[in-house]
């Protein structure tokens, strides 16, 4: 009878102890990927505008759709995204936006994740590259 509590006891240990780690491991997967997607979306749209050859920018409004475009491209995990554009300039090169992931965790909680980047285009080092 003993060995039966200590089976029983020693199983549910460690299926809490793997949804801990599944868990856990889930949330740092999440939240590399919205870092490294958010950093490519940025990189993307600045070197369309650094460029300028594909098309130029006519507006903010533009620059924005460009940018939330090449987001939605890298993501590949089924969550709810929130996007604010902090602040967007295209003349002056300027991109600061904060992304925030809500998904699910297995066991059916809400999880959230964040990334907040800001990135300038410095137009001297481009026009010296050429």
């Amino acid at each position: 009878m003993k060995q039966i509590i200590f089976g029983v006891t020693a199983g549910m240990i460690l299926v809490l102890f793997l949804g801990i780690i599944i868990s856990v491991h889930g949330r740092t997967l999440r939240q590399d990927e919205t870092e490294q997607s958010l950093e490519a979306a940025m990189q993307s749209v600045m070197k369309k505008l650094a460029d300028g050859k594909e098309y130029p920018f006519a507006d903010r409004e533009e620059f924005v759709a460009d940018f939330l475009e090449a987001l939605l491209v890298q993501l590949n995990s089924d969550s709810d995204l929130t996007v604010h554009i902090l602040k967007a300039d295209e003349k002056k090169g300027l991109l600061s936006v904060e992304v925030v992931e809500t998904y699910r965790h297995p066991n059916g909680e809400t999880g959230k994740v964040s990334a907040r980047r800001t990135m300038i285009l410095d137009t001297v080092a481009e026009t010296q590259r050429r």
